[in-house]
């Protein structure tokens, strides 16, 4: 049985859709906040530099996550604010959402770019 098989049996064996969504989102999270750069990469040790490598060619495991964080927090962010055409009757639930997703997105921007300004040294 070859690795594809067996994955695809796997696959084939969960019942619910959207606990494979969430663990496709999860994985893609992962990637973008730089997990397979780590991988390839070695990264620096922490006790040297702290959890971010200063310049931007280096990451450390810890900054990693914070990345995956904050593009998670992102994703949250516009999952709330695409959510709120389904209550629009609903004026207090559709306001507490698009506030808390319009913060999250802006708290997931405001992070990412305060990563980038310590990293490039600015």
């Amino acid at each position: 049985m070859t690795s594809v098989e067996k994955i695809e049996k796997y696959m084939s064996r969960l019942k619910s859709q959207k606990l494979v969504m969430s663990l496709i989102i999860i994985g893609s999270i992962l990637i973008m906040g730089g997990l397979l750069y780590v991988i390839v990469n070695e990264p620096p040790p922490l006790y040297r530099e702290g959890p971010f490598a200063y310049g931007l060619n280096r990451q450390t495991i810890v900054e990693m996550f914070i990345v995956a964080l904050a593009y998670a927090m992102g994703f949250a962010g516009l999952y709330l604010v695409y959510n709120i055409k389904r209550y629009y009757y609903d004026t207090r639930f559709l306001t507490i959402n698009l506030l808390s997703g319009s913060l999250l997105l802006l708290l997931s921007m405001l992070l990412l770019q305060s990563i980038y300004a310590i990293k490039a040294g600015y």
